[in-house]
């Protein structure tokens, strides 16, 4: 039997926090379902650095959109984010989850557009469980290609590990998940049975784009892989759409990831 002192760390370290757009508020303490949170970024912000926690997000209909308007930075964080099922209607719609641009005037060569993401740092994870993620198409970002991170952006110092499960994944023209040079060691992505459909409009955007040649550890499980028509692409043949490098030439995956 827990002691009261092991009770409250576990609670601590394994945390339950709730967001909901519409009837929640940042002020609130998130951690039970009538006081949640109203943005991901704040249900994030609850979770210690080191600490591990479930987030849950209000879906329904309609469909409650979770666009990021500023960077999440999980530092050693190992966070799982899923379906809220607690309204009459959630098992209808799935949460969307989706981000913003904006303009980055601390870019070494000259200002240009970026997009806000999770940033995963010493060992961090994120799991994405049964949500529908979209990236942005340029057009809503004014269109210019200067500098481009992606949804899940900057995984960097030591091994961090990202996985999306049971999720429909729309990639228009943003990367899903971008591996900068200044990753130290291995990157681990999972995608397992989802279902990923390519939509570009304006740029070939990827599931995983890879700068300076790092090593990634991509594994695929039971996801299909569809084209903007809907026709199927074999993931035997998707080189382009899996693992690309910063000036956009394709790469052989088979020496770099793990299928």
């Amino acid at each position: 039997m827990l002691t009261e002192f092991q009770y409250n760390l576990k609670k601590y370290l394994d945390l339950e926090i709730y967001v909901d757009p519409i009837n929640g508020s940042d002020s609130n303490f998130g951690t039970k379902p009538n006081l949640p949170v109203k943005t991901l970024k704040a249900a994030c912000d609850l979770v210690p650095n080191m600490g591990t926690a479930t987030i849950y997000l209000r879906g329904g209909n309609p469909i409650k959109i979770y666009e990021l308007d500023s960077d999440i930075e999980l530092q050693g964080k190992h966070i799982v984010i899923r379906r809220w099922f607690n309204f009459p209607n959630d098992t209808i719609d799935r949460p969307k989850l989706t981000t913003k641009c904006f303009i980055d005037m601390n870019l070494n060569d000259s200002p240009g557009n970026t997009t806000y993401g999770f940033r995963l740092l010493y060992n961090a994870s994120l799991t994405i469980y049964d949500i529908d993620i979209e990236t942005p198409e340029l057009a809503s970002c004014n269109k210019p290609m200067s500098y481009w991170e992606g949804l899940i952006k900057r995984t960097i110092f030591s091994n961090n590990v990202i996985k999306i499960v049971k999720s429909n994944v729309i990639i228009r023209d943003i990367d899903l998940v971008r591996v900068p040079c200044e990753t130290s060691t291995l990157c681990q992505v999972s995608i397992n049975d989802c279902r990923i459909q390519m939509i570009p409009r304006y740029r070939q955007a990827a599931i995983v784009l890879a700068e300076c040649n790092k090593s990634i550890l991509f594994n695929e499980t039971a996801s299909s892989l569809i084209d903007a028509n809907g026709n199927t692409i074999s993931w035997s043949n998707a080189f382009k759409y899996i693992l690309r490098d910063s000036i956009s030439e394709n790469r052989n995956f088979i020496s770099n990831i793990i299928v």
